[in-house]
C-alpha cells in the first residue's frame, strides 16, 4: 500500500478521534453528550488520559464549591486530596490516591468497590464538611483510559437519618428505663400518668421528625398500614410517579404498583405476585426481596418510562406489621451510563481501525 495513503488514513482516524473527544461531532457522543453531562443533577468529573480534568459540570461547581475554571486542567488526584478532611491528609494518603489513579489511567481497570456508590466525607475549600455519595469508573481509550467520577450530595439526608436514629435510640432507652422502674417499684398513679404524658409527647416529636425526614428526602418513600393501604406518599414519590399523594393515600399498594407498570407487564399473574408479596410482608414473613435493591421500570402518569431502584421492608409496631418502600429515580444516571458506554464503544472501534491502518 502507498505510504502517503496509509498516513492519510492514520491522520483521518486521529482527526475523527479528536472530534469525538472534543465534542465537535453532532451526535450523542459530542454536543448532546456534553449537554447531558453539563446539566446533570449529580456532579460529573471527567479526566483525560493523563489524569487532567477536562469536564467539571455545573453540579460539581455547586456541590464541591469549586468553579469549573479553577478545576479544568488540574490533576484529579490533586483535587481529590485537597477535598479530603484535614485530619486525614498525609503524604501517604496523597501517594495512595495518585498511585491508584495512575494505575487506572494506565490499565483502564478499577476495583469494583469504587464503581459502587459509597459515602465519604469531604471538606470544601471554605472549610465546610459535606457527605457525598460517589462512584468512579474508567473508560478505555487509545492511550490508556479516562476516569469518570459521579458524586451526589447526601449531607442533609444523612444528617437527618442520624438525627432520627439518635432520637429513636434516646426514646427507646427512656421508655426501657421507665418500664424497669415501674416493675421494680410501687409508683403512684399520678407519677405514672405524668411519665406517660412525657413519653407521648416524645413520641409526637419523634413522629414530627420522621414526617420531616420523609418529606425532605430526595428519594420516594411510601408507607402502608397493616391492611396494605398507603398512609405515606412523599413529594419525591409524587415527582417520580406523577401520582399526587391525595390520589395514592388510602389505596392498596398492590393496586398502585400495578397501575404504574408498563403495559407489557400488566398481567393477572404479575398482579397476583405483587399482592402476594405485599400480604406476606404485612404478616411479618421474612422474604429475600426485603433485603434486596431491585431495579425496574415504571410508567408515570405522563406516560414517561422511568428506571428506579426500590427496596421494601417490614415495619413492626404495636398495631401490627406494616410495610415501607424507598424508591430512587436512576433514569438520568442510566442515560449517562449508556451515553458513556456508546462513547467507549466508538473509541474502541476507532482504535481498532487505527491499528489495522498502521499494520497494513
Amino acid at each position: 500500500m502507498d505510504v502517503s495513503f496509509r498516513m492519510g488514513k492514520i491522520k483521518e482516524n486521529i482527526r475523527r478521534f479528536e472530534e469525538i473527544k472534543m465534542g465537535s461531532k453532532k451526535s450523542l457522543n459530542g454536543t448532546q453528550l456534553k449537554s447531558i453531562i453539563r446539566k446533570a443533577s449529580d456532579a460529573i468529573i471527567i479526566t483525560d488520559e493523563e489524569g487532567k480534568i477536562v469536564e467539571w459540570n455545573d453540579s460539581a461547581e455547586k456541590i464541591l464549591e469549586l468553579k469549573r475554571s479553577d478545576a479544568i486542567g488540574r490533576y484529579i488526584w490533586d483535587i481529590q486530596y485537597q477535598l479530603a478532611p484535614d485530619e486525614k491528609k498525609s503524604d501517604q494518603l496523597y501517594d495512595k490516591i495518585k498511585t491508584m489513579l495512575l494505575e487506572v489511567l494506565k490499565t483502564g481497570k478499577i476495583a469494583q468497590r469504587y464503581e459502587q456508590p459509597i459515602d465519604k466525607e469531604i471538606q470544601c475549600y471554605d472549610g465546610r464538611r459535606k457527605i457525598v455519595q460517589s462512584s468512579t469508573f474508567a473508560v478505555p481509550s487509545e492511550k490508556g483510559a479516562i476516569v469518570v467520577g459521579i458524586l451526589r450530595d447526601v449531607t442533609e439526608q444523612r444528617n437527618m437519618e442520624k438525627e432520627l436514629q439518635e432520637y429513636k435510640d434516646h426514646l427507646e432507652k427512656m421508655l426501657d428505663k421507665r418500664t424497669t422502674e415501674l416493675r421494680e417499684s410501687n409508683i403512684r398513679i399520678q407519677i405514672e400518668a405524668d411519665e406517660r404524658i412525657k413519653a407521648e409527647e416524645s413520641l409526637r416529636k419523634s413522629e414530627k421528625l420522621f414526617r420531616r425526614f420523609v418529606e425532605m428526602s430526595s428519594d420516594g418513600i411510601a408507607i402502608m398500614n397493616r391492611d396494605g393501604k398507603i398512609v405515606e406518599w412523599n413529594k419525591a414519590l409524587e415527582k417520580i410517579s406523577g401520582l399526587k399523594s391525595e390520589s395514592a393515600l388510602g389505596k392498596y399498594i398492590w393496586d398502585v404498583q400495578y397501575s404504574l407498570l408498563p403495559d407489557e407487564r400488566r398481567t393477572p399473574e404479575i398482579y397476583k405476585r405483587i399482592k402476594s408479596i405485599s400480604e406476606q410482608l404485612l404478616k411479618g414473613k421474612h422474604l429475600d426481596i426485603s433485603s434486596q435493591i431491585i431495579e425496574s421500570n415504571l410508567i408515570n402518569t405522563s406516560g414517561e418510562i422511568r428506571t428506579v431502584q426500590s427496596r421494601v421492608f417490614p415495619i413492626d409496631d404495636e398495631n401490627g406489621y406494616s410495610v415501607g418502600s424507598i424508591i430512587r429515580d436512576i433514569t438520568e444516571q442510566k442515560r449517562i451510563e449508556q451515553a458513556l458506554k456508546e462513547e467507549r464503544d466508538r473509541l474502541e472501534t476507532i482504535t481498532k481501525n487505527m491499528n489495522v491502518s498502521m499494520a497494513v
